[in-house]
């Protein structure tokens, strides 16, 4: 007898054992059995055989062990057949839940065989409405009766324009309405999570109005409705009548996150400043995804929904270094960027390993990690928001703070001004004030100057020196000695500081009357007017000098003004006060004329207006009588004489 090498006996048994499955056995009703350990699979064109002939389609195909203990075999374009034999141990009759554990298949038949007989459990495809499915959950399940000690094989036939994970799984219907009670509250905490942060995203659109608010929340917001549809929950809720778009709105939905995703990274890292180059890369996301689009929807499903899931992880991945570079640049926000972002990546790098690379990496779990980088994100993004403000407070105490010290040397400066120009009106006034008392010296000195004259021409032409003349002419030196001394006196020495004024003191009036005629006689006589000037005895209390002044202004301007006739100088009682009057048979003035005489410049709109003269001898007077407190009056009319006198207090009569 020829013997057979061990090593073929050993190649062969493995070769069975990978082939042949044993049969699930289900020992008790409950828990869960997870059956892709236990069936094998093969593949065929995509029909659906009729129901009669399903034995003998089964009968001609090769079925294969399943790998890696997943049904999932990527992205394909064959229809997959999936065989499982289950083994009922139990001695009574049980209701078990078949959970395929998905939200949608383009086809997906379920067939039964049973003591030589196949029956149709199921048929579900993109035209069934989400009422006609079974068991009415977002994820497709059937109920299975088994009888007792009975053994049946289970055939699930289908195909998928998308993924082609389908976790098998029998379930005790209390472990199944245990899982539908953990998987709702899964929900129901995440969507309570993302509507907080939508709300929270709303409230800050509505307060801050800012450009960068409104993207996130299209952004969150397109997320939100990707899970939903992932989750099975819009077809049972938003769409339920439309299977066609449920079919296909994972593909828009998903380019919709990609494009919402990128322009909320350029928005929220200024690349538009920042990064230029990689704004350009942002943006070109949205033409890509529209491409894609197109493509999914005129041309080939299968490859698009691939493409779409490999451009969301592109997109994510150029944020994360437009984010790094923000930060590199002094973006500080950005780090919580990075760290939502980078958590997204390792989602999406997840799911893409989990959907192209079949059987490596479990597809429901990648869900999971999306979840937790969505909420990671929309967490990172209020940090982000929260360290924005907490930076623009910042520099806006700084800026604050340097408005402040602007302001402060502003002030100080304008401070600075102010005292510079007041020191400037106090320097003009100084001026001003020295202008105005050598004005008025310059008018007083002239009087006595002209006296003197007067006196020596007469004393040259009459080669006489009698006692009148040599006393009119010491009087006009003593008055010229007391102008200059006064003059010195009352220029002020600094800025707002001048001498004091003198005080009153009790002097006779005869001294005044007897000055006036020794300066004026001859300045009258040589004009061919009379100057008589009438002495009393009275005495007077006040500033001596200041009365001569004012009197001796008066008669000057009588005299200049009087053309003809005689100037008078007399004294008059007036109760308490006396009057030392000064009359003059001039022109006379109107009222208008009267009420304007004593200001500077001033003499009157009559002919006298055109006689020569500073017209400073009226307003000097007035000055010196105001600060003396003596008062002036004026009478006078138009082709009249004209009355000017001084009332100053009476003392003692001499």
């Amino acid at each position: 007898m020829k013997r057979i090498p061990f090593c073929f006996v050993v190649v062969v048994a493995l070769v069975g054992a990978f082939q042949a499955n044993a049969a699930v056995v289900l020992l008790e009703q409950s828990g869960v059995y997870d059956l892709a350990s236990f069936s094998s699979y093969a593949f065929s064109e995509r029909s659906r055989p009729p129901s009669d002939h399903v034995q003998e389609k089964v009968v001609s195909l090769s079925f294969v062990k399943i790998p890696n203990g997943e049904v999932d075999f990527g992205y394909r374009r064959q229809s997959i057949w999936v065989k499982t034999e289950i083994h009922h141990a139990l001695d009574d009759e049980a209701t078990w839940v078949l959970n395929f554990n998905t939200r949608f298949m383009n086809s997906l038949d379920v067939y039964l065989m049973r003591n030589g007989q196949v029956e149709h459990l199921l048929y579900n495809s993109d035209t069934s409405l989400f009422q006609e499915r079974p068991l009415k959950v977002p994820k497709l399940a059937l109920t299975l009766g088994l009888l007792p000690k009975e053994t049946v094989t289970l055939y699930v036939h289908y195909w998928s324009r998308g993924t082609t994970a389908l976790p098998l799984r029998l379930e005790a219907p209390e472990h199944y309405a245990s899982t539908l009670t953990h998987q709702s509250l899964v929900h129901a905490a995440f969507y309570a999570i993302m509507a907080a942060f939508i709300l929270f995203a709303v409230l800050q659109r509505v307060f801050i109005n800012g450009r960068l608010q409104m993207v996130y929340l299209f952004y969150v917001c397109s997320v939100v409705l990707y899970v939903l549809h992932m989750d099975g929950l819009s077809f049972q809720y938003l769409w339920p009548g439309f299977p066609h778009w449920n079919a296909y709105a994972s593909l828009p939905l998903g380019l919709l996150i990609s494009v919402s995703g990128a322009q909320f990274s350029r928005l929220f890292l200024n690349t538009r400043q920042r990064l230029p180059a990689l704004n350009k890369l942002l943006f070109s996301i949205f033409p890509a995804a529209v491409l894609v689009l197109l493509y999914g929807s005129f041309v080939d499903a299968v490859s698009s929904k691939q493409v779409a899931m490999v451009l969301n992880l592109l997109a994510l991945l150029i944020g994360l270094w437009a984010g790094y570079c923000a930060y590199a640049q002094g973006l500080k926000s950005a780090r919580f960027f990075m760290t939502g972002w980078g958590l997204l990546c390792f989602a999406s790098i997840w799911t893409n390993i989990a959907h192209i690379a079949s059987g490596w990496l479990p597809v429901a779990s990648s869900f999971d990690w999306i979840r937790i980088g969505i909420i990671a994100d929309a967490l990172m993004f209020q940090l982000a928001l929260a360290d924005q403000a907490h930076e623009k407070a910042k520099e806006r105490d700084q800026l604050l703070e340097r408005e402040k010290r602007v302001l402060l040397s502003q002030q100080m400066a304008e401070r600075a001004v102010y005292q510079a120009e007041q020191e400037l009106l106090s320097a003009m006034a100084l001026a001003k004030q020295k202008a105005q008392i050598l004005q008025a010296a310059n008018h007083d000195l002239k009087q006595p100057l002209a006296s003197m004259r007067l006196a020596l021409a007469r004393m040259k032409n009459e080669a006489i020196m009698d006692a009148a003349a040599i006393s009119r002419f010491e009087k006009s030196v003593d008055y010229l000695e007391f102008l200059v001394s006064e003059t010195g006196r009352k220029a002020p020495v600094a800025e707002g500081t001048f001498p004091e004024h003198r005080l009153p003191a009790t002097f006779p009036v005869k001294k005044i009357t007897e000055s006036i005629d020794a300066m004026f006689r001859e300045e009258a006589e040589a004009k061919g007017l009379q100057l008589r000037c009438r002495h009393a005895s009275w005495a007077l209390l006040g500033v001596a000098s200041d009365v001569l002044r004012i009197v001796s202004n008066l008669v000057s301007n009588a005299i200049k003004y009087t053309e003809q006739g005689r100037v008078l100088v007399g004294c008059k009682r007036y109760g308490s006060h006396l009057a030392i009057v000064v009359a003059d048979t001039g022109p006379g003035m109107s009222l208008e004329d009267q009420a304007t005489v004593f200001q500077d410049d001033e003499g009157g709109k009559q002919p006298r207006r055109g006689t020569p003269g500073s017209g400073l001898g009226l307003p000097i007077a007035r000055q010196l009588a105001d600060k003396n407190g003596y008062r002036l009056v004026l009478k006078s009319q138009v082709g009249g004489p004209s009355f000017f006198a001084v009332l100053v207090p009476l003392a003692l009569a001499v």
